[in-house]
């Protein structure tokens, strides 16, 4: 993909018929207009949103990608933080956790926290409306005993790299046993599964 600048995006997206068609659109609204309506938004109503956009592809077994990034949530730009030599920190960000289509690359899922937050509870809550999951690719910050299980139990399976010091003790879910036995055995196959998230 191009690197492009917002603006260079925004005048391409502004006429994208895959967008404009389904909203009855020739031309999507302005970055200035979308802010002034920014007031009027809320979570429920983006998940709405996002919920109508995919609600074709969630019928199937879905191979999905788990990550987050930090997120600037104060008004300051690059170019202001430069000239008064004052830069973005790490608290002062908030924390996007996506469930991505690995397949067509679409946003199935977000919740945002701040920035410190523990990534590993939101698996389950990111997969959970859907029902039947294929291949779930995350990184270490979402190892667990209990996201295993919950993947293994919608019939999908995660391939996450474990921790040096992990083990598949007896009192281990059968997932995560499974899931480590894979890893330690046949390591090369597993690393090779788990790098198709790129």
């Amino acid at each position: 993909m191009l690197r492009l600048s917002y603006e260079d995006y925004e005048r391409v997206m502004r006429t994208d018929k895959r967008i404009c068609n389904p909203l009855g659109l020739k031309i999507l609204p302005s970055k200035s207009t979308i802010q002034r309506a920014m007031k009027f938004l809320n979570f429920s109503l983006i998940r709405q949103f996002n919920n109508q956009l995919i609600s074709c592809i969630i019928k199937r077994k879905l191979n999905i990608i788990i990550d987050s990034t930090g997120m600037r949530c104060i008004g300051r730009s690059i170019w202001y933080c430069i000239r008064i030599k004052k830069y973005t920190r790490k608290r002062d960000c908030n924390k996007i956790h996506l469930a991505v289509d690995a397949d067509l690359l679409l946003i199935l899922n977000f919740r945002i926290t701040r920035w410190n937050r523990n990534d590993n509870p939101f698996l389950e809550k990111l997969l959970k409306p859907f029902k039947l999951l294929g291949i779930i690719f995350a990184d270490k910050g979402y190892l667990s005993r209990k996201n295993f299980q919950f993947c293994m139990n919608r019939n999908g399976g995660l391939f996450c790299p474990f921790k040096k010091g992990s083990t598949a003790n007896p009192k281990s879910n059968p997932a995560w046993k499974f899931a480590f036995n894979l890893y330690k055995k046949c390591n090369w196959i597993y690393m090779d599964i788990y790098h198709q998230r790129y």
